[in-house]
């Protein structure tokens, strides 16, 4: 582990016979992480009841930039 001030910034592992195939994995792992983080925000401020319509229109409306 790499710290910054005492705090952890980066970790080291080994890359293994086949870099991609570790590179590949750990962006996986980054990704299910990111989207757990995603839905528990979600569920928090209570999106998760959002009905498909307003979806919809919350997705309209960042696309439009409102």
């Amino acid at each position: 582990m790499i710290t910054v001030n005492g705090k952890p910034r980066a970790i080291v592992i080994a890359a293994g016979e086949d870099l991609e195939v570790t590179l590949s994995a750990v962006r996986r792992a980054r990704a299910v992480t990111a989207l757990e983080k995603i839905r528990v925000d979600a569920r928090r401020k209570g999106l998760e009841e959002l009905s498909a319509d307003e979806i919809a229109e919350e997705i309209r409306l960042s696309r439009a930039g409102l």
